[in-house]
């Protein structure tokens, strides 16, 4: 009954920029904070109708300010992601583009590739091809189809878009 007091600490955790010296120390709150976060909902979201969707909302606010200063993007990004394939449907992927841009100019701009952004493209790389793989899984679960005695494996990517 009391889960939602700790939602504050943990979203201050995603979006806050830093709370050591240790950069890697940081990633690792804001990675721990979103799973925390995510299994929350998965196992008490019934509980919490509303507040997903406020949350969401914080999130996708913190990632369009944060196109301002792309260091800060990474939690915004953990935080969307970590609500599932819905979520990055709605709120990232139509902000991809924008969000690339962002980043190629900021390359473009200190004209070296730093670790942060290194960091920070493999971070959306990562969330796509789980997209991309969780998409081709729910598109292949509405196919009832015994795969080992009808199909060839060729004919099945086929299947897929």
């Amino acid at each position: 009954p009391f889960i939602h007091q700790i939602f504050p600490i943990l979203i201050k955790c995603i979006i806050g920029e830093k709370f050591s010296g240790n950069k890697e120390d940081d990633q690792f709150v804001k990675y721990l904070s979103t799973k925390i976060i995510g299994l929350i909902f998965f196992r008490f979201g019934s509980s919490y109708s509303g507040l997903k969707s406020k949350i969401t909302f914080l999130f996708f606010r913190q990632l369009l300010e944060s196109l301002k200063n792309i260091k800060n993007l990474v939690g915004p990004l953990m935080g969307l992601a970590s609500f599932g394939i819905r979520t990055i449907e709605l709120y990232l992927i139509p902000f991809l583009s924008i969000i690339l841009n962002e980043i190629e100019k900021e390359i473009l701009k200190k004209e070296n590739f730093n670790k942060e952004l290194e960091t920070l493209l493999d971070f959306i790389i990562n969330i796509i091809t789980s997209y991309l793989i969780q998409r081709k899984v729910q598109i292949f679960s509405n196919y009832s189809l015994d795969i080992s005695s009808k199909f060839k494996t060729e004919e099945i990517y086929n299947l897929l878009p």
